[in-house]
């Protein structure tokens, strides 16, 4: 099994177990520099007419970060034909909101299962204290503009 160390939003890699041992560390950034993912809430708050509290954002990162590791990251090979390099280890650490919250054992736990369930790989979160608000997380105009009219 590939065992991969998948960093978010520029979260500080030392942060990392670093009793592990990763095969591959992958790194997602919403933001410059390095940025190599685009996420644009503003987008779906004008098309559901309402503005994300900080936790359904938080879920809606969580949920791109991890799409795009999975799309990023190959399983096996054609060599493997029995599929013994299918599955991977995907570690997330990821900077959200209230760290509190998405570290309680219930919800990670939930997180996880439910992930690993449907992509059948090992899936774990270390979730950790907020960045400042990146600038595509920022509620616009948009909404403001709808409302005046």
């Amino acid at each position: 099994m590939t065992k991969i160390l998948v960093l978010c939003n520029h979260v500080n890699g030392a942060q990392a177990l670093t009793a592990e041992t990763y095969d591959k560390t992958l790194s997602i950034n919403p933001a410059p520099p390095g940025q190599n993912l685009q996420i644009h809430i503003t987008n779906i708050e004008h098309r559901i007419l309402s503005e994300f509290n900080r936790l359904a954002q938080d879920l809606l990162e969580i949920a791109s970060y991890v799409y795009y590791a999975d799309c990023s990251l190959a399983r096996g090979a054609e060599s493997d034909v029995y599929a013994d390099r299918w599955q991977r280890r995907l570690d997330f650490m990821i900077p959200v909101s209230d760290p509190d919250v998405w570290n309680r054992s219930e919800i990670r736990s939930l997180l996880e299962e439910s992930l690993g369930f449907l992509s059948d790989d090992q899936i774990s979160f270390t979730f950790t204290p907020p960045k400042p608000i990146p600038p595509y997380m920022a509620a616009s105009d948009v909404w403001a503009d709808c409302q005046k009219t």
